[in-house]
């Protein structure tokens, strides 16, 4: 039983090993008989006719040339390397790298480009595009038609009007990106700044916006003035900073001269651009001396301007005869006069000379007078807490009676509180004090109070009070 086992397997053995060498001389046969006339010196090839060399197996009804990327994505100019495979036998084949628009990249042709080098699978490279974008590659088998009569071919299948019998079976590639990698751009706007002339111990502030027009974040890592570039010219921000890709920052350049020079250089602002490494920002400016222009002394105009509000013109002024140091004095006593404190001495004396230079003094007042002597409200305050008024009046003229004073509140321009009242004060008389109704605080903001007196001459004084969302800062707790 055992002989017999040996003896049937030693058949079977033959069997084999007499019908792979008819498979092998019958591809010998073909290739010798049809290729190689062509394809001289190279070893026959299964693969390398349509038969075999595209098919997943002898039915012939399916095509399995396919390509495959390495990646599916690129930098631009990166190596693409691309794997064909197909076939069901073996052998060489001459496969082809097509780009999107069949032009070819790469091919296996063999040693002498006539046959005779690798089989599936073959690896074939090619630089990516230089332009970002999604790309859709080819690969191509290339060989005889021998299964023309009966076999399935594919839909972009091409005959090679060159060479009888031949062609190429073309499968389109999964699509790839190309992708160009993220980098900062730097930019300014403007890039010159131009101070013109600019009054020595002043200063001058310019701007211009460091952008980044790049797709990765940039590192500005400094700012340094170029050689020559006068210390009289500062920058701010004056350390490193980052700009976000499409943002911008903001660099504000002061000029604040010493001399009478003129002045021009630039600063340099170094980045991680690698291809503007350091961009220039150009600066001119001149300077000039200072002028200073004497205070006015014509004592007429300055009464107009500081003094008639309220005291009436000069011809009917109400303080007819004050001497300078009176003028000087209720300067320095009265709230309402502290804005005049600006006025020089000369000034001061100019306006007292205008006072007395009438021969006689101006005729008495007709009608009732009231000055506003001092004027408050209370400074700052909480939401929802109380607003508190004072009001200080004379009566420097010599008629007794009643005005009516107003008191109007505003803030941006709307007003929240209206309220008149009547005040009266004697010929001569100390200062009388009246109060407003206070006003409950509802805003926060800045509140511009304006209190009038309608009386013969019309008089006005304001205060503002500070409202806090809040509680009031320490330093502001008080009342005026």
């Amino acid at each position: 039983m055992k002989q017999s086992t040996l003896v049937i397997s030693f058949i079977v053995g033959l069997v084999a090993l007499f019908a792979w060498t008819l498979k092998l001389q019958a591809q010998s046969s073909y290739f010798t008989s049809n290729c190689s006339g062509c394809h001289g010196g190279v070893t026959a090839t299964c693969n390398g006719c349509h038969a075999h060399g595209t098919h997943s197996g002898s039915a012939k009804s399916d095509l399995n040339v396919a390509g495959a990327t390495d990646k599916t994505s690129y930098a631009p100019g990166e190596t693409v390397s691309v794997t064909i495979s197909g076939g069901y036998r073996s052998g060489w084949v001459r496969a082809i790298l097509y780009d999107q628009n069949m032009t070819e990249l790469a091919r296996s042709t063999g040693p002498n480009k006539m046959g005779g080098g690798s089989g599936f699978p073959i690896t074939l490279t090619a630089a990516a595009p230089a332009t970002s974008g999604t790309y859709t590659w080819n690969v191509a088998w290339y060989g005889n038609k021998y299964d023309s009569g009966g076999a399935l071919f594919g839909s972009r299948w091409s005959a090679d009007a060159g060479n009888s019998n031949h062609g190429q079976e073309i499968v389109t590639l999964t699509p790839f990106t190309v992708s160009a990698a993220a980098a900062p751009s730097i930019g300014i706007n403007p890039t010159a700044l131009d101070f013109g002339t600019v009054t020595v111990g002043s200063n001058v502030t310019m701007t211009t916006q460091v952008q980044n027009k790049g797709t990765a974040t940039l590192n500005v890592t400094g700012i340094t003035p170029c050689s020559g570039t006068s210390s009289e010219f500062t920058w701010s921000p004056s350390s490193a900073f980052t700009v976000a890709p499409g943002g911008n920052v903001v660099l504000s350049v002061d000029f604040k001269p010493v001399d009478t020079l003129t002045h021009s250089g630039c600063l340099q602002i170094a980045s991680n651009d690698t291809a503007t490494p350091s961009i220039p920002l150009n600066l001119t400016a001149a300077a000039t001396a200072t002028t200073s222009t004497p205070p006015p002394t014509d004592g007429a105009s300055l009464y107009t301007q500081y003094c008639a509000g309220c005291h009436h013109t000069l011809a009917t002024s109400n303080v007819w005869g004050a001497s300078a140091a009176k003028i000087q004095s209720a300067i320095s006593g009265v709230g309402q006069m502290q804005s005049l404190s600006t006025l020089s001495s000369s000034q001061i004396q100019a306006i007292a000379a205008a006072l007395s230079s009438t021969t006689t003094p101006p005729p008495p007042q007709t009608g009732v007078d009231l000055n506003i002597t001092g004027f408050s409200a209370t400074r700052s305050v909480s939401v929802g807490s109380m607003v508190n008024f004072r009001l200080r009046v004379t009566n420097p003229s010599s008629v007794s009676g009643t005005a009516e004073a107003t008191l109007v509140g505003r803030s941006d321009g709307t007003q929240l509180y209206s309220k008149t009242m009547s005040v009266t004060a004697s010929p001569g008389s100390d200062s009388q004090s009246f109060t407003f109704p206070a006003y409950k605080a509802t805003t926060p903001g800045v509140i511009t109070w304006t209190v009038t007196i309608n009386d013969m001459v019309p008089d006005k004084a304001t205060a503002t009070t500070t409202v806090y969302k809040g509680r009031v800062p320490q330093r502001e707790e008080r009342d005026d």
